[in-house]
């Protein structure tokens, strides 16, 4: 295997860098479907991070269809559209934030289907009320949610993280 690091060959770097995104990627698929994440002690799905909502499957979504795992990617997509938010718990709100609204914007931006954006709703109104808790780390998300949406709600997050960025 090419080692991704070296910069001799590019398209040896970019297949070898493909190859360990399909297997990380299979392998979540494998071991933890729809769990947050893989618990590296046992190889399971573990919902520790976000209350089991598919937290890498929705981060990792827009890598994945930029390297054309359409098979994977349309189940994927399917899973995160017809799926509640309710169960949304995260430990660290900045994170889950950037994970998980951020990459259903980016892949609503990548894909054009609307149920990616109407989950990105439901995750920001979700996660609004604990946006204090680190409010200015969150701004590029709520910026890009209000601009699809035109939600109040998202404009006001965006210009309390603007604030909160500036003070």
């Amino acid at each position: 295997m090419v080692d991704p690091t070296a910069t001799a060959n590019p398209r040896a770097v970019r297949r070898a860098l493909v190859a360990a995104f399909a297997h990380s990627w299979d392998a979540y698929h494998s071991f933890a479907p729809a769990a947050d994440e893989i618990d590296s002690r046992t190889g399971r799905g573990t919902n520790a991070a976000a209350g089991g909502v598919a937290l890498t499957l929705v981060e990792a979504l827009d890598t994945a269809v930029l390297m054309r795992r359409s098979g994977r990617v349309a189940l994927a997509i399917d899973l995160v559209c017809n799926r509640t938010w309710h169960t949304l718990q995260p430990r660290a709100v900045a994170a889950s934030t950037a994970r998980l609204l951020g990459g259903l914007l980016a892949a609503h931006d990548l894909t054009n289907r609307s149920c990616l954006l109407h989950a990105a709703a439901a995750v920001g109104g979700l996660l609004l009320p604990r946006l204090d808790a680190a409010p200015c780390t969150n701004m590029v998300e709520y910026a890009r949610l209000s601009a699809l949406t035109g939600d109040p709600r998202f404009r006001r997050a965006w210009g309390t993280c603007r604030a909160a960025a500036t003070a």
